[in-house]
């Protein structure tokens, strides 16, 4: 399970502080591009920290209780009055509590699917850095993207999480009731800058890209 940089990447709450710290940071990271901010390595690195420790521990998390359901399950079949010796209602009880608690957080912001991302950059030049990185899940939100230049040529990645999740930004927001009404429209998706998930990519202005998706179609 990889470190986490604060308690609450698990979905754990303590008085309300870790969720809070996680919010803020979601906040944080969809306003920089906003404010004509970038991010250097030592600040995607904080945000990787924050935001997709969480992706990752709570993806380990879940496999561990599946587990662990399944162990008891066997055990059951097995063996009846061994498990009621060992395991009481209360103990099955609260592993499936867990289980419906965290499948539920999952639910509130795993994308799994088709994502798009645009560097400014030529395709030889994009930075595989595995960090964080901004995808889309819909290509027209391109279109609201204050930094993109009519004439101005750049790359474009299309890519698949695989079995791989992703986080949707904006699934979450609307499942915390949180919307942001100048994100809300940009269908974000927060996946790492890995090529592992780059099935192809086109340098072109972002009229030239829309004709190339077109023909792929």
């Amino acid at each position: 399970m990889k470190d986490d940089y604060y308690n609450g990447a698990l979905g754990d709450n303590i008085d309300g502080f870790n969720e809070e710290l996680f919010e803020r940071a979601l906040d944080r990271w969809t306003e920089r591009p906003q404010l004509g901010e970038g991010y250097d390595k030592r600040t995607l690195r904080l945000y990787d920290a924050l935001i997709w420790t969480r992706v990752e521990n709570t993806k380990d998390k879940l496999e561990q209780i599946k587990g662990s359901v399944e162990e008891r399950s066997k055990i059951r079949e097995k063996d009846g009055n061994y498990l009621s010796k060992i395991l009481t209602p209360t103990t099955n009880d609260d592993l499936l509590s867990k289980l419906d608690k965290i499948s539920r957080d999952v639910e509130s912001w795993k994308y799994t699917g088709e994502v798009y991302c645009v560097v400014d950059c030529r395709k030889h030049e994009v930075e595989y850095h595995r960090l964080i990185a901004s995808w889309v899940s819909d290509i027209e939100a391109f279109k609201s993207f204050n930094h993109l230049c009519k004439k101005s040529k750049y790359t474009f990645l299309i890519g698949d999480t695989s079995r791989d999740w992703a986080f949707d930004v904006n699934k979450y927001r609307k499942y915390i009731n949180n919307r942001h009404q100048y994100t809300e429209h940009e269908s974000e998706i927060i996946l790492p800058m890995d090529e592992e998930y780059v099935t192809d990519m086109f340098y072109g202005t972002l009229e030239e890209f829309y004709k190339y998706i077109k023909t792929k179609e």
